[in-house]
C-alpha cells in the first residue's frame, strides 16, 4: 500500500480517483486519507506543480476489488459460453466473467470506480469510508473530486468519434460507451442515436418534396400528417429500445441510486424513516430501541415556495412576449427600409440571439429557485428543474412562431392595427423557423464544443506561466515542471447532468414536429446536426470534460414525458396550419371561419385517437426481452429455493425445452 508523510510527485497513471485539498485542509485530508487506508484503498499524496494544493491519488488492489465486488453483490456479465448474462459476482468464478475490452482485464476502470465510490459512502462497520463527496465538496472541506480518464479507453474511443474514413451515424458502440461511463450517459447517447436514425424517414419525405419543388397545397396536409404519425412511431419504437438496453445491461435503480440526499437539503432532525419520497414519522413507536433520526422539512414549505416559483416565472414569459413583439415591430421598420427579403431573415436571427440570451438568463434564475425549494433529494430537484426550466423555454422558443402562424394578420394587439404577413404567413413562418433553427444549431455547436475546450487550455496555460514563475530550472535551461495528468484534469469542468444535452435535443424536436409543413428541411438540418452531435458530446467528455461519476439511469426520465407532450401539441398546431394559416383551404370559397374550426376539431380528434390506436398496438416490450426477463425471474426463484446453487441468468437464446419450462412455471 502506497502512501507518504509528505506529499511527493508521482507520474502513475495507475490510479482511479483524485481528490484535491487546499493546504488550509491538510489536517483534514489526513483524517480522509486515514479512513481511506483503514477501507484498505491504496493513497498517494502529491503537490500540484505550484504547491498551493494537494492531490490524493486513490486506488485498489484486485485482491480488494474482487472481496468488496463479492460483498456488495455486484452484477457482473458472464462469458457467452457461461450464458452471457449477468450474475453476482464471486471471485472463485472469477474466470467465468468477461473480461474489459479494452485492457483484457476483470473489471473495467468504471466498475473500479463505482466500488471506489461505493466505499466512499458506505458505514465504516462494513470496511467502508462513511462520507459523501458531494457534501464535504459543497461545505468548502474538499475542493474537487473526480475519476481520472483512463488512457487506454479513453484513446480508443476518442479515435472511434474521429474515424471519417469509415463514416457511420453513431460512430461508438453502446456497449463500449456503458463499459467507460456506465448506464447514466450510456442511455442518454443510445437515444440520440436512435432519434438520429429515426430522422432518416422526415428528412427524406421533405427533401423530395422541397427539392424537386412540388410543394404544393395537397402536400401540406399530408406531410403534416405523416410527421405526426412519425412522432408517434418513434417514441414508441424508443421504448422498445429502452427496455432492449435495460435488460441487455441488467440495469436496476435501487432506492439508493434515486434517493441520494442533496448535501443543502435543510430540515429538523426527526425520528422516522422515508418510503417512496414521504417521510413516516416513528415518534410514537416505544418498542424500536434505537429510532433513527433523517432530515424533516414540511412538503407545505416547499409547494409556497414553489407557487412563488410560478409568479416569478409568468413575470419572465412577459418578457419574452414583449421582447419578441419588439423585435416583429423592429421588423416593419426594417421592411420599410429595405425591404422583407432581408428583414424577415434578419429579424429571425436576432429572435434566435434573444431566445438563447433570455434561456440563459431563465436558466441561472431556475437553478436559484429549485434549490431555494429545497428538495430533498438530487431527483426530486432535478425534475423540478426540468419542468420549470423547459416551461419557460418552450414558450421562448416558440412564441414567434406561434404568432406568425395564428395571431399576424387575424387580430388588433393593443390597439395597433394587424399586421400582414409578407408575402404569406406561411412564407414568412417559414422564414422564421429557419432562420432561427439554423442559427440556433450554428451558435450551440459552436459553444458546446469550443467554449470547454478553450477554457481547459487556458487554465492549464495560465497554471503553467504562474508555475514558470515561480519554478527554477531543473537539470538545464529548457526542462521545467510538467503539470500531472490528474492537474490538467482537475482544470476541466465537472460534468453536471445530462439536462443541457438532452434539453437541447428536446427543442430540436419541437422545431421539427410543431410547424413540419412550414419547413420540412428541418428533419435533414436536425439529422445533419446529430450526425456532429453525437460525436461532439462524447468527444466533449472524452477530452474537455472530468469524467463523470458513476451514476444508474434505466431511461431518459422526464425528458420522455416532454417529448410526448410536444407531439401532442404538434398536432393542434399542425392541424392549424393546414385549416388556419396554409392556403389548401382557401380554394374552397363557401369555408367560412365557424367552418375551418368545426373542421380543426373534427382533423384534430381523428388523429388523436389514430395516435393513441398506435400507441397501444405497439407492446412497449419486445417478446424476446418478455421472455428473458421471465427467465430470469425463474431461475432467481430456483436460486432462492435451493434447487441452483449457482445459474447464469440473461442468455438471449433458448432452447424449446428452456422455454417450455419457463412458460409452465409462470
Amino acid at each position: 500500500m502506497e502512501t507518504s508523510s509528505e506529499p511527493r510527485r508521482t507520474s502513475s497513471d495507475t490510479w482511479d480517483y483524485v481528490m484535491v485539498f487546499t493546504l488550509e485542509k491538510r489536517q483534514f485530508m489526513e483524517q480522509i486519507k486515514k479512513r481511506l487506508i483503514e477501507s484498505h484503498l491504496t493513497v498517494l499524496e502529491e503537490y500540484s506543480i505550484d504547491g498551493d494544493e494537494i492531490f490524493l491519488y486513490i486506488t485498489i488492489t484486485d485482491d480488494v476489488l474482487m472481496k468488496v465486488a463479492e460483498e456488495r453483490e455486484f452484477k457482473k456479465q458472464l462469458k457467452d459460453e457461461f450464458g452471457g448474462g449477468f450474475v453476482t459476482f464471486k471471485s472463485d468464478l472469477a474466470h467465468e466473467f468477461r473480461l474489459c475490452p479494452f485492457s483484457n482485464k476483470l473489471f473495467t476502470s468504471y466498475e473500479r470506480s463505482k466500488i471506489i465510490h461505493y466505499l466512499f459512502g458506505a458505514p465504516r462497520k462494513r470496511g467502508g469510508c462513511n462520507f459523501d463527496i458531494f457534501t464535504l465538496v459543497e461545505q468548502g472541506k474538499l475542493l474537487k473530486c473526480f475519476c481520472l480518464h483512463e488512457d487506454k479507453e479513453n484513446k480508443y474511443l476518442r479515435d472511434k468519434c474521429l474515424d471519417w474514413k469509415h463514416p457511420r451515424i453513431s460512430p461508438l458502440e453502446i456497449n463500449d460507451l456503458k463499459h467507460y461511463f456506465g448506464s447514466y450517459i450510456s442511455i442518454y447517447y443510445a437515444w440520440l442515436a436512435h432519434y438520429t436514425w429515426w430522422l432518416i424517414p422526415p428528412a427524406v419525405v421533405g427533401a423530395f418534396f422541397m427539392i424537386l419543388g412540388i410543394w404544393s397545397n395537397i402536400n401540406v396536409p399530408m406531410y403534416s400528417i405523416f410527421i405526426i404519425l412519425w412522432a408517434t412511431f418513434y417514441l414508441e419504437f424508443w421504448k422498445r429500445r429502452n427496455s432492449e438496453l435495460i435488460t441487455l445491461w441488467d440495469v436496476q435503480a435501487t432506492h439508493s441510486d434515486r434517493d441520494r440526499i442533496r448535501p443543502t437539503f435543510q430540515g429538523v432532525l426527526r425520528s422516522g424513516v422515508y418510503v417512496d419520497g414521504e417521510f413516516v414519522p416513528l415518534d410514537n413507536e416505544v418498542n424500536l430501541q434505537i429510532q433513527p433520526k433523517v432530515r424533516y422539512s414540511p412538503s407545505s414549505k416547499r409547494y409556497m415556495k414553489m407557487t412563488g416559483g410560478v409568479s416569478i416565472l409568468c413575470t419572465f414569459l412577459a418578457m419574452v412576449v414583449i421582447g419578441t413583439l419588439s423585435i416583429f415591430l423592429f421588423r416593419t421598420f426594417i421592411d420599410k427600409k429595405i425591404g422583407s427579403t432581408f428583414g424577415n431573415p434578419l429579424a429571425g436571427i436576432m429572435n434566435a440571439i434573444t431566445i438563447m440570451v433570455f434561456n440563459m438568463i431563465y436558466r441561472k434564475v431556475a437553478i436559484y429557485l429549485t434549490k431555494w425549494e429545497n428538495h430533498r433529494t438530487e431527483e426530486n430537484f432535478e425534475n423540478s428543474f426540468i419542468v420549470k426550466n423547459f416551461m419557460f423555454q418552450f414558450v421562448n422558443s416558440y412564441i414567434s412562431l406561434f404568432y406568425i402562424a395564428f395571431v399576424k394578420g387575424r387580430f388588433n394587439l393593443f390597439g395597433v392595427d394587424k399586421e400582414e404577413c409578407k408575402p404569406d404567413c406561411m412564407s414568412e413562418l417559414r422564414t422564421q423557423l429557419t432562420s432561427i433553427f439554423l442559427t440556433m444549431i450554428f451558435v450551440q455547436q459552436s459553444i458546446e464544443v469550443l467554449i470547454p475546450w478553450i477554457f481547459a487550455k487556458l487554465q492549464v496555460k495560465m497554471e503553467q506561466r504562474k508555475t514558470d514563475a515561480k519554478t527554477p530550472l531543473l537539470g538545464g535551461e529548457n526542462e521545467k515542471k510538467k503539470s500531472s495528468k490528474a492537474e490538467q484534469e482537475a482544470k476541466l469542468w465537472a460534468y453536471a447532468s445530462t439536462y443541457d444535452d438532452y434539453n437541447e435535443m428536446a427543442i430540436q424536436f419541437g422545431y421539427v414536429t410543431l410547424f413540419a409543413a412550414a419547413f420540412p428541411l428541418a428533419p435533414l438540418a436536425a439529422f445533419l446536426n446529430n450526425l456532429v452531435e453525437l460525436r461532439s458530446d462524447m468527444l466533449k467528455l472524452l477530452s474537455s470534460m472530468q469524467r463523470p461519476h458513476s451514476k444508474i439511469a434505466i431511461g431518459i426520465g422526464y425528458w420522455y414525458d416532454i417529448l410526448e407532450i410536444i407531439s401532442y401539441i404538434s398536432v393542434l398546431t399542425n392541424m392549424g396550419l393546414i385549416v388556419f394559416t396554409d392556403n389548401y383551404l382557401k380554394q374552397f370559397s363557401d369555408i367560412n371561419e365557424a367552418d375551418k374550426v368545426w373542421i380543426l376539431l373534427i382533423f384534430e380528434h381523428a388523429v388523436f385517437i389514430l395516435k393513441f390506436v398506435i400507441a397501444r398496438l405497439i407492446p412497449d416490450t419486445p417478446g424476446w426481452v418478455r421472455k428473458l426477463n421471465a427467465k430470469r425471474i425463474f431461475l432467481r426463484e430456483l436460486a432462492i429455493e435451493g434447487t441452483s446453487s449457482y445459474l447464469p441468468v440473461g442468455g438471449i437464446e433458448d432452447d424449446e425445452a428452456e422455454k417450455d419450462v419457463l412458460m409452465e412455471k409462470l
